[in-house]
């Protein structure tokens, strides 16, 4: 049953701005040619989202690089200090510009996190 996966998503999207708009949305060059990363951040700037997105059932493991990533008002932008996954609300601080990420695409295909400065 994916009720309860589809329930968090869309708590996820009605919590972060960045999700509910389709613009400002940049690619992220991932190290796996199956997993697509993008970030996108609110109009305002005030919510930035990352997410990895699994393209095969395969259980990836990979780079995801934030080192070029910058969030907060314009005038006050910020590199990544840590992203807070949008599911399970688990923190993980960035180091040497990126996080390493694991997908297992049965148990969830994607993953989301908000950008924390």
């Amino acid at each position: 049953n994916i009720k309860p996966y589809i329930r968090d998503l869309n708590r996820a999207r009605r919590e972060n701005a960045a999700l509910q708009q389709t613009s400002q949305l940049r690619f992220i060059p991932i190290d796996d040619g199956n997993v697509i990363g993008f970030v996108k951040e609110s109009v305002d700037q005030t919510n930035t989202v990352v997410a990895a997105i699994a393209l095969s059932r395969d259980v990836h493991e990979f780079w995801f690089p934030l080192g070029d990533v910058e969030i907060g008002a314009a005038g006050d932008r910020r590199h990544v200090a840590a992203v807070e996954n949008l599911i399970t609300g688990e923190r993980y601080p960035i180091e040497w510009g990126g996080i390493r990420l694991r997908i297992d695409p049965v148990r969830d295909p994607a993953l989301l996190f908000r950008c924390l400065a």
